[in-house]
């Protein structure tokens, strides 16, 4: 049984991961299901971190995870992660991944204004199924340098949350 909501929202967020991943790697999937489980980690990943060990639920909100990034800046074992990067380079490495994030974070259903990878929409009397749709503001291909630093920051938070569960 899981004791504490952080603990909770992170086995999650590692759950929905890993689904992530396998949608990668599988042929003839939707985008719309990879964006959607993207926007699912990211969201409990960051409330897993914005969680006081012990602490309350965080709010019925699906902005977390730019919230997170913003206090990731000044996270120590984040940076220390990174190994020797200057804490300059590093918070302009976050800075630079907010941009993404916010897009991330903003395909949930009350968040995206329409547009979103789990429920059909409706704009200029147009009805739009979101497995019709390419989501062109975010490339989810090996080449989007930007998702592999997202990526990369994600697994980074995964390891950080892993040791921390390691130890309870």
């Amino acid at each position: 049984m899981l004791d504490t909501w952080r603990s909770a929202y992170f086995k999650q967020a590692h759950a929905d991961y890993e689904l992530f991943l396998l949608l990668e790697n599988t042929k003839n999937i939707h985008v719309c299901h990879r964006l959607h489980y993207l926007q699912m980690v990211t969201e409990k990943l960051g409330k897993g971190f914005l969680t006081e060990p012990g602490g309350m639920e965080q709010r019925h909100s699906h902005q977390a995870f730019v919230r997170f990034m913003r206090t990731a800046k000044a996270r120590d074992e984040i940076k220390k992660a990174y190994g020797n990067m200057p804490t300059h380079n590093f918070r302009k490495l976050i800075d630079g991944l907010l941009p993404l994030a916010d897009k991330i974070e903003n395909l949930a259903p009350n968040l995206a204004n329409g547009v979103n990878p789990e429920y059909p929409w409706q704009i200029h009397g147009r009805i739009t199924a979101p497995a019709d749709f390419g989501f062109p503001d975010i490339d989810l291909t090996a080449k989007n340098l930007s998702l592999k630093k997202l990526l990369t920051f994600i697994q980074i938070c995964f390891d950080i949350a892993n040791r921390e569960l390691a130890d309870v």
